[in-house]
């Protein structure tokens, strides 16, 4: 895994610009960069703490169990509480889960705070998280997290019993998903009664205030909210939706905003020279790679596959995409990871070799297809497509308005290849069946792809509560996939943000800003 050096950075800029002329069509508190300067001889800023934070998209509603996006975490995280939350490192630490025990290798017996309440002044009880539970088991976007989970049962008020098909200790890790977010039993039946979730009664930090489609979300904090210590700081928080870069950043810049959660590295030396801003960087667990449909023609010939993993130039990707800021991945897993390996399978860039595999598989003169994304990864899919030609390999860039769009293509198999991202739990088990296993079809396993000793080996995920026992099968499912290449993985950028320099409480976990509470001036 490379990371790239301080003078492949500059050359980014250059790189991004002559991409462009050919295109076709993301605790404890984070590391911060030096970016700001002494004191100059402006008046003091005053600020109130009504908290503007500048998002690329919008969320897509208010029921926890309708789209696990990062967006829909980030905002809805504020507002529903969860048995455990994550920390800096994204391991589960207990919150509205009092105490947790493992009474067998099949049962967790676990008790709430008896303080929660809801927005509206009623109790949380057992009997809501069950049904909040229950509902995430049923939901399917968990897929192989939630599939361990046989049955929920309420032992009394504040009591709940879980029931696992096998040992799994991944459970506290399992119980941060946004579907397991807890709402009222009772408005859970009226909403789906009605289809109306724009009115939720919230358990969280803060309530919703008010929500402009496609613009805002504004919360307030739930004054109802149990737990004093980790109260909102803030007035308030509007998640203000700007999917231009350089907009985020200027907003922050000139007052508009005063966090931007998505900070573009190509304005980093705009922002670092800049006395009232504050870059935050904090090492990802986010990976950018390719997934290709191995239910096509071209790309369910093995050797195709091969191919693809030297036609990239991943460097050069990372470089036009990020400005060279984070290390190339060659793994189905980040480096935050347990067991994650570098390179098993050995690749580079090679072209000729590239060229080798296709004329065996039968290719020689190349083929053509779709790839896929967002108009976030313009840089990255020139490039790639630029790769390609070189190959003889011709790829057709089709922008999607949105990540949503991309996997309702995939699962109706309409979705040859794309650019997207995941965020990795530190536990592989949670991350790679739910993206390329068999429960995974129709869901988030866009490649389409099974492998039959994968599936027979998912199973020693959870052979031990001791991860250093699960380790060696994690470095062997790597192996596998990484002979199988169902995706082309890409890279693992740096995670920024960028914030008015006078804003108190940034945070960043290997994924995202979080703790959005704490933010104050």
């Amino acid at each position: 895994m490379k990371k790239c050096s301080k003078f492949t950075r500059a050359l980014a800029l250059l790189l991004v610009a002559v991409m462009s002329l050919s295109a076709c069509s993301q605790g404890g508190t984070s590391s911060q960069s030096g970016t700001t300067s002494q004191g100059t001889d402006a008046d003091p800023v005053a600020h109130d703490n009504d908290i503007v934070v500048a998002v690329a998209a919008d969320i897509s509603g208010f029921d926890p169990t309708a789209l696990s996006s990062l967006y829909n975490q980030t905002v809805l995280w504020q507002m529903y509480d969860r048995l455990y939350e994550l920390d800096e490192e994204k391991k589960p630490v207990p919150h509205l889960a009092k105490e947790a025990e493992m009474v067998s290798d099949t049962e967790w017996v676990i008790s709430l705070v008896e303080e929660a309440k809801f927005s509206d002044g009623s109790d949380v009880t057992a009997n809501d998280v069950k049904v909040c539970l229950d509902r995430a088991i049923a939901c399917g976007l968990g897929g192989a997290i939630f599939a361990p989970l046989q049955s929920v049962e309420v032992v009394d008020e504040h009591t709940i019993k879980i029931n696992t098909s096998s040992l799994y200790p991944q459970l506290p890790i399992a119980l941060t998903n946004l579907i397991t977010c807890i709402l009222p039993a009772s408005y859970i039946e009226q909403a789906e009664a009605s289809g109306d979730w724009t009115q939720p009664i919230t358990s969280g930090r803060y309530k919703l205030k008010e929500r402009v489609v496609g613009e805002s979300v504004t919360l307030i904090p739930n004054e109802y909210f149990w737990d004093e210590s980790t109260a909102a700081k803030n007035d308030s928080l509007t998640f203000r939706v700007v999917p231009e870069a350089s907009t985020r950043t200027i907003m922050v810049q000139t007052g508009e905003a005063d966090l931007n959660t998505e900070f573009s590295t190509a304005d980093y030396e705009i922002a670092a020279a800049d006395p009232n801003v504050k870059i935050y960087e904090h090492e990802s667990s986010v990976m950018t790679f390719m997934p290709l449909d191995c239910q096509t023609e071209y790309f369910g010939n093995e050797k195709v596959r091969e191919a693809m993993q030297y036609a990239i130039d991943r460097e050069s990707v990372l470089l036009v995409q990020a400005n060279g800021y984070g290390t190339v991945n060659y793994s189905y897993i980040s480096p935050t990871c347990y067991g994650w390996l570098d390179n098993p399978g050995g690749y580079s860039y090679d072209p000729e070799k590239a060229k080798e595999l296709l004329a065996e598989a039968g290719y020689a003169d190349g083929f053509t297809f779709d790839l896929y994304c967002t108009s976030a990864f313009t840089p990255a899919a020139t490039l790639i497509q630029s790769n390609l030609a070189e190959v003889g390999i011709t790829a057709n860039i089709q922008m999607m308005e949105s990540v949503d769009e991309i996997v309702s293509r995939a699962v109706d198999g309409n979705m040859p290849a794309c650019i997207t991202t995941w965020g990795c739990n530190p536990d592989p088990a949670l991350v790679l069946e739910r993206n390329i296993g068999e429960s995974a079809l129709g869901a988030y396993n866009v490649s389409r792809y099974v492998n039959e000793e994968l599936e027979e080996l998912w199973q020693y995920g959870s052979i031990s509560e001791n991860v250093e026992d699960r380790i060696p099968y994690y470095e062997q499912w790597q192996e596998i996939l990484c002979e199988a290449n169902p995706w082309v993985p890409l890279y693992v950028g740096e995670l920024f943000a960028l914030a008015n320099a006078d804003l108190q409480g940034v945070q960043l976990n290997t994924e995202q800003c979080y703790n959005f509470y704490d933010l104050h001036y």
